[in-house]
């Protein structure tokens, strides 16, 4: 699986995250604020790929193209 970075997001692609939450990618325009809706009704959720910034998701919270 190809690990999500702030140099290769897409929108529409679908992510999973490492409790196995299936969701895709709805917006991805501002780095702070990656939007990411889970399949089945599991709700959606936030992430932030931008670098030096204290909630950056990257190593504590990474997603992965699925």
């Amino acid at each position: 699986m190809e690990l999500v970075t702030r140099t290769n997001l897409e929108k529409g692609r679908k992510v999973i995250d490492e409790d196995n939450i299936i969701g895709t990618i709805e917006k991805c325009d501002n780095l702070h604020d990656v939007y990411v809706i889970h399949d089945n009704d599991m709700g959606s959720a936030l992430y932030c790929f931008v670098e030096d910034c204290e909630e950056n998701s990257e190593k504590d919270y990474p997603i992965y193209y699925k």
